[in-house]
């Protein structure tokens, strides 16, 4: 069929009839025939090459690396047949390479437009602030040399949000005010919403959303995620109540995971459980993001029960939803459960990820399982093929000098030596010794020298001795004054306990071996 409609092209040549084909085929057959015209010297206009790159676009969401290298072929071809300095051609590949992550050849492209209009500075702008370089996308704003539309103004007003820049959001907003560009726009009022959020100007935010005249599911979420972001628990709980009562919106996924991190944060059981209670009502499910907000609000409020009671009315389990479960299981000090979770998990066929180890490496810990937490560390080192990293092996540091095997904790903590020890493990084997009363504990003298020098953690051990380029002995049990300190500190010698958490009846039965099968 393609050969025959090349044919066609090149008996009768038609360039409006080619560009409407290019136009409306899918992305993949608009490019093969592309490709034909150029081949067969067919006749094409720069609106062949628009077409063409503007069809590119649409393989982002695919294929990132072949829209890429499709893109500059056909930039290539533009430059050889005169057509590179046309603005709609240039437009279309700044769009492509902005959108691809490919900024820097999107500013060459920007760079050599003689006379750059509002789509080529917004898609610049958008470029730089969707890719992490948010000063450049404001600087650019501020050399614009023709008037922002509501676009470019969302570009810019993200990058302020992301960097944190209350100044120029400021400053763009107060632009705004005397244009009186984009009044009543609810898109661009949430976006200054959102600035001012992340900027930690909530109070200007709050006078903001209550003068809006039309505010949207959004406008209330970015309201209360806001709150929840910058310590303020209570007010979040708050907005979204008010949310309810009015019914100016419904709650949505993202609403419900702002409300319930707020929850969690205050530890506030209760007021978690009526949020839940609102989710029916509002058309959605104990799935997603919003079940692994409530398993992660159940779990820092001390209700294990429930945690388990979600995720067993989960109907399709996703990695996310087992590693929150794991987690839960883990901060409520329930080792074997989170154990037997795992187990489970694996064998449904849901392959674990590092976060997944991490979480049942943590259980392992609190719970004293140290044979369990061992097996884990090899499974990793073995049948998963994902290679442990600092905080995997931090924990079970951790939890060998927890159990009073201080030897082999440092025998692990020198194995992984040669990666650089962090703060983590450093703090581990220092912790060890401080719960376990050690007394003239010495340590190699690439620990203290190397690594425990200088360090916050030896601030943690009361009565150590002067710790600066020396391998003296430290006495962990007296209360000694450190040289430089001011402060004395207080070493009790008591014991840390695992965590412990009694599970009720009604948790849902999980009868699973402890068994690796990758």
């Amino acid at each position: 069929m393609l050969h025959q409609l090349l044919a066609h092209i090149v008996k009768t040549p038609n360039q409006h009839r080619l560009n409407s084909f290019i136009r409306s085929a899918s992305p993949e057959l608009a490019l093969r025939i592309f490709n034909g015209v150029i081949r067969l010297s067919a006749p094409h206009d720069h609106f062949t090459f628009t077409f063409a790159v503007k069809a590119c676009c649409s393989l982002l969401r695919r294929t990132r690396a072949e829209a890429i290298a499709i893109g500059r072929e056909i930039h290539a071809h533009a430059l050889k047949s005169g057509h590179g300095d046309d603005i709609f051609i240039q437009n279309s590949l700044l769009s492509l390479y902005a959108g691809a992550g490919a900024v820097d050849s999107a500013v060459c492209i920007f760079s050599d437009i003689s006379c750059p209009d509002v789509v080529s500075w917004t898609s610049l702008i958008s470029g730089l602030s969707r890719n992490g370089r948010e000063n450049e996308a404001i600087a650019a704003f501020s050399r614009m040399k023709v008037k922002p539309n509501t676009v470019t103004l969302v570009a810019v007003l993200s990058a302020c949000s992301r960097r944190g820049s209350l100044r120029q959001g400021k400053s763009i907003h107060g632009y705004l005010l005397r244009t009186d560009h984009g009044r009543g726009n609810i898109v661009l009022g949430n976006v200054i919403l959102d600035m001012y959020m992340r900027c930690g100007a909530a109070e200007i935010a709050r006078c903001l959303f209550d003068e809006m005249p039309d505010r949207d599911v959004v406008s209330w979420t970015t309201m209360i995620h806001g709150y929840s972001q910058n310590g303020m628990p209570g007010e979040a709980i708050v907005v979204f109540l008010a949310m309810v009562r009015e019914g100016e919106a419904t709650p949505n996924e993202a609403t419900f995971a702002s409300v319930l991190g707020a929850c969690a944060f205050m530890a506030d059981l209760s007021m978690g459980k009526l949020v839940h209670s609102f989710l029916e009502p509002a058309g959605l499910r104990a799935e997603g993001v919003a079940g692994n907000a409530l398993m992660n609000m159940y779990a820092k409020c001390g209700d294990p029960g429930s945690v388990l009671r979600v995720f067993d009315g989960i109907p399709s389990k996703d990695l996310a939803a087992w590693n929150t479960v794991l987690g839960a299981m883990a901060i409520n000090g329930l080792g074997e459960r989170a154990i037997e979770i795992f187990s489970l998990m694996i064998r449904h066929g849901v392959r674990p990820d590092e976060v997944s180890f991490l979480a049942v490496l943590s259980a392992c810990r609190h719970a004293g399982l140290v044979d369990q937490g061992l097996l884990l560390l090899a499974a990793m080192n073995g049948a998963s093929g994902i290679a442990p990293k600092q905080g995997h092996y931090g924990c079970v540091v951790d939890m060998l000098g927890r159990s009073g095997m201080l030897e082999e904790s440092e025998d692990l903590a020198a194995k992984i030596m040669p990666a650089g020890m962090d703060d983590a493990v450093r703090g581990a084997l220092l912790n060890a010794c401080k719960i376990h009363g050690i007394e003239a504990k010495i340590f190699d003298q690439r620990f203290v020298v190397g690594e425990i020098a200088g360090s916050p953690e030896k601030m943690n051990l009361s009565g150590s001795k002067k710790i600066a380029g020396s391998t003296e002995k430290m006495n962990l049990s007296g209360s000694k004054k450190i040289a430089g300190s001011t402060e004395k500190m207080n070493l009790s010698g008591s014991k840390k306990i695992a965590g412990r958490s009694w599970l009720g009846s009604s948790s849902p039965p999980l009868e699973t071996r402890f068994e690796f099968e990758f």
